[in-house]
């Protein structure tokens, strides 16, 4: 019996870490499914999407409420938005890094070119 209610239990305990990894997450949570459904233990889809968006971070909460506002959503549906909004994040913050890099550059160049007299505020 152990064996049966053990990944039932992992599943339903399962959280993602504030700040963690959605994409390393919503894995997890897939193998966790997929381990419940090998001893013959099978959530419907409905059952996943909503013990998914349950155990998201508070980082995902604006994700979650327009996922939740959306009638008939699958899983797959569900895990596509997820990863659309991760790797649209990723690209913003990726922009954001080399912009603050341009920047720091520039006033270190700036600052090269007053200092050798070049340039004047």
């Amino acid at each position: 019996m152990h064996n049966r209610t053990q990944p039932r239990r992992q599943v339903n305990d399962f959280k993602m870490d504030k700040g963690g990894n959605v994409l390393e997450y919503l894995m997890k949570f897939e193998e966790n499914c997929i381990k419940m459904a090998a001893i013959g233990d099978i959530m419907d889809q409905n059952e996943q999407v909503i013990l998914l968006l349950g155990s998201l971070s508070d980082d995902c909460d604006s994700r979650v409420k327009i996922i939740e506002n959306i009638p008939n959503i699958d899983m797959r549906q569900v895990k596509e938005m997820i990863q659309r909004e991760h790797e649209s994040l990723q690209r913003k913050e990726s922009s954001e890094v080399a912009l603050k890099a341009t920047k720091t550059f520039l006033k270190t160049e700036m600052g090269k070119l007053q200092a050798a007299g070049w340039y004047k505020k």
